[in-house]
């Protein structure tokens, strides 16, 4: 078991990083929307990315506002790692959904965006410091 000091300052950084990728992301989309959503999927206004990139700059700093705790909070934490799980979720539902609709572009802005958010939530849950809490996902190791 790693030293809840160290893997805190860990997930710290994972945070931070979090922080600066749904930022530039968010940014991004809302000066750049009116580009991309054509690209992705023709028929749609391209407002609605915008809100896409919106969205993710309240969430940006809610990583941010992680990255600069001391101690993990145990509720902050699953609600963030829950909001990582949903956006993948949700990427999922939306191809299904919407390959009628998406480009190839659109599929592929999908899928990364999904591989990267679903890697971020694999990292904060394999530096999440107190072990205790997600038992259940720990699976038992031979000996």
């Amino acid at each position: 078991m790693q030293n809840p000091t160290v893997a805190t300052d860990k997930l710290q950084r994972i945070f931070r990083f979090d922080f600066w990728f749904s930022a530039i992301s968010g940014s991004g989309l809302i000066l750049l929307g009116y580009f991309f959503g054509p690209m992705m999927i023709p028929d749609i206004s391209p407002l609605y990315i915008v809100a896409i990139g919106a969205g993710l700059l309240p969430w940006a700093f809610f990583n941010r506002y992680l990255s600069k705790q001391s101690r993990a909070n145990s509720l902050l934490f699953a609600i963030n790692l829950a909001g990582d799980i949903l956006w993948v979720v949700a990427s999922i539902i939306g191809l299904i959904i919407g390959r009628d609709w998406l480009t190839s572009f659109g599929i592929a802005t999908v899928i990364a965006a999904a591989l990267i958010v679903a890697e971020f939530a694999w990292l904060k849950l394999s530096n999440w410091p107190y072990k205790a809490l997600n038992k259940a996902l720990v699976l038992p190791q031979s000996s």
